[in-house]
């Protein structure tokens, strides 16, 4: 890669970046806005709403409180809890004040949660009651008591800070997928830019609202608080466990999601409409014709057709974001079916959103055109490259120069570690991790993602890993949406994906899973994407013993 000239990155197509989405405008944003409203809905019924000018008073005296604990600018303070109002206030409070924010993933520092201090040269952690008697450190304050602890400071609103563009305000980490998840820290002038592509890319309005569900301390969730500050429009924070009725309740317009929760609704959705012939038949119809309908007769059917599929999402939703892993395209297909498209992005934690879908700016099976603040090209082994004024990170916190040369280059690209390719007309196709790729006995070589592709279409398989590396055939390990499933169906499901792909690389053999992949098992990252490794290790007998049958 050291052969490619460095170009100058173009802020936008708009000639620059918005300076009213810089850190320090938080600080505006909420105070002079009265109308729009942060709304938390937690566990047991619990419900609390603000107007972002009384965010704006909760953080400014959480300000002060960090303050008078005689904290430094620049001084990492830690985050470690479920999602929470109070949660949202803390790290707003930590980015606003001029100190870095420092989230951390319970579930990977479950055992190093007594050292978070020391390793992390923390100043202060907020931490809650589920994690609060294994932090010795008296350097800790309670997160479920931080609205009391301030209703005794006074609010500081003269003394704003205002970082250099350089200044690091939050370290984010990897998702732990491959290995224990690694430090990065981020510049403030990435949030700056992260907010402008978005606005460049998205229609938003005031009366929008974001639901934000997933946890707070990975990094696209919070950075999509400050957007709906900076922006603005309305915030809806709660738990994943939560989602079901808070999206009744709250019934937001804007939603990110990774890609197993739509798969989820595609198989209800599915399993509903082929429970019925009429309904079959009338889906069947509606495909065939959808294209030649006039806009407002195509509306109609689809709010009939698909009324308990838009109810879920509240009936007010309208757009629909994903990433973190591979879509299927049928997932795809069956929501432009009900008129709401889910748009697809690409970014990655060491240098941030690179790609999105877009109304607009929109191919189906693409992640999107890269924003022209990120320089894309495709090198050796089909990876793509990045390479950014506005990266994410230049090297992992407390990782070896060796560590750090394999992913930051000496030319300033970063190494993905991702497959894919540019088509003609700028769209960024993903296949998947160059890792997983499987590499047949016989020489074949194919991406797990196209095996995995064929037999998620199946509303009978919620979840799959192809596998194969080194051996002479592909298998897969399913997980069955229902477990009465029967062998001859299972091998019904299998066969109709082997008809579309080619002999060498179909599947001769299967593993029936004992229990879905999660989180709590291991087998899903906090990201929920699948852990192929865990996976592999969990079912290492069941495939050694059906190779050797085979």
């Amino acid at each position: 890669m050291d052969n490619i000239k460095k170009q100058p990155l173009v802020n936008s197509s708009k000639g620059g970046l918005n300076k009213s989405y810089r850190l320090e405008q938080l600080h505006i944003a909420l105070k002079n806005n009265t109308v729009n409203y942060l709304e938390f809905y937690g566990r047991n019924n619990t419900y609390l709403r603000k107007t972002y000018a009384e965010v704006y008073l909760d953080v400014h005296r959480t300000i002060s409180l960090l303050k008078s604990m005689k904290l430094q600018p620049r001084d990492r303070v830690g985050i470690l809890g479920a999602n929470s109002y109070e949660y949202v206030i803390a790290d707003l409070a930590v980015v606003m004040g001029g100190y870095v924010s420092v989230p951390f993933p319970d579930k990977y520092f479950l055992y190093q949660i007594g050292n978070l201090h020391e390793e992390y040269e923390l100043k202060l952690l907020f931490v809650d009651s589920h994690n609060w008697h294994q932090i010795n450190n008296e350097a800790k304050c309670a997160l479920e008591k931080l609205m009391q602890i301030i209703d005794r400071q006074s609010s500081d609103e003269n003394n704003i800070h205002i970082p250099d563009g350089e200044d690091i305000f939050m370290i984010n980490f990897t998702s732990g997928t491959t290995g224990f998840p690694k430090g990065i820290e981020i510049r403030s002038k990435c949030l700056e830019e992260w907010v402008s592509v978005i606005a460049e890319r998205f229609p938003f309005t005031s009366e929008d609202k974001l639901i934000n569900f997933l946890p707070l301390h990975i990094s696209n969730a919070r950075f999509l608080i400050y957007a709906a500050i900076l922006l603005p429009f309305n915030l809806t924070v709660t738990l994943s466990d939560q989602l079901m009725k808070v999206l009744q309740e709250s019934r937001p317009t804007i939603l990110q999601g990774v890609p197993y929760l739509f798969e989820t609704v595609y198989g209800n959705v599915m399993r509903t409409i082929e429970s019925s012939p009429l309904r079959h038949v009338a889906f069947r119809a509606f495909r065939m014709s959808k294209r030649w309908l006039p806009p407002k007769m195509l509306s109609k059917l689809q709010s009939r057709m698909f009324r308990q599929a838009l109810q879920f999402w509240g009936g007010r939703m309208r757009l629909l974001v994903t990433g973190s892993a591979p879509i299927s395209t049928k997932v795809l297909d069956l929501f432009e079916d009900m008129g709401l498209n889910i748009y697809e992005s690409y970014g990655i934690n060491e240098i941030g959103l690179v790609s999105i879908n877009s109304p607009g700016r929109y191919r189906f099976g693409t992640v999107g055109q890269p924003f022209s603040t990120k320089q894309v090209v495709i090198g050796d082994n089909q990876e793509i490259l990045v390479r950014s004024d506005y990266s994410w990170g230049t090297s992992y916190l407390n990782k070896s120069e060796v560590i750090n040369a394999e992913i930051f280059k000496s030319d300033g690209f970063i190494s993905t570690g991702d497959m894919g390719y540019l088509d003609d007309d700028g769209y960024l196709h993903v296949i998947g991790r160059i890792k997983e790729l499987l590499v047949l006995a016989t020489g074949e070589k194919v991406h797990p993602n196209l095996i995995e592709e064929m037999l998620r279409v199946s509303t009978s398989i919620k979840q799959v890993v192809a596998i194969g590396d080194g051996k002479h055939f592909i298998s897969c390990i399913l997980v069955l949406a229902e477990r009465s499933l029967k062998e001859t169906e299972i091998h019904g499901i299998i066969s109709h994906a082997n008809k579309r792909l080619p002999e060498a690389l179909r599947i001769r053999g299967y593993v029936l899973a004992k229990e879905p992949f999660t989180i709590e098992n291991g087998l899903l990252n906090s990201t929920l994407k699948i852990n192929r490794n865990k996976v592999f290790e969990a079912y290492r007998r069941d495939i050694d013993e059906l190779y050797e049958e085979g």
